[in-house]
């Protein structure tokens, strides 16, 4: 989780900074194609349509904000009948710790 939060850090960061840079690199498409399964001429349209969080960002939205996201959708799938029950509490389930190693290292 470590590597991949780094690597994806990293990767926001090169888009971010200089996104007429970052499609004009063919490894970068390809690669990003092999992984969505997007055609390398979707690319670019889908990157720009898309928001990329900073580590900040990524690290407040991964407390409180998503474990209430995960109990208000537990909530809802228990309401359609899908799950039987909804935990108390999902916080136990959701950490930035990855993300806050990532950007130490990054610094």
């Amino acid at each position: 989780m470590s590597a991949f939060a780094r690597v994806t850090l990293a990767s926001y960061q090169s888009y971010t900074r200089d996104p007429a840079a970052w499609v004009a690199n063919a490894d970068n498409i390809g690669k990003l194609s092999r992984l969505t399964g997007a055609t390398p001429q979707e690319i670019p349209n889908v990157l720009a349509g898309s928001g990329f969080l900073t580590a900040a960002d990524q690290i407040k939205t991964l407390g409180q904000p998503t474990a209430k996201a995960l109990a208000d959708t537990s909530a809802f799938l228990k309401e359609q009948g899908r799950i039987d029950e909804v935990l108390p509490d999902y916080a136990g389930y959701t950490t930035s710790k990855y993300v806050e190693a990532a950007a130490s290292q990054a610094k």
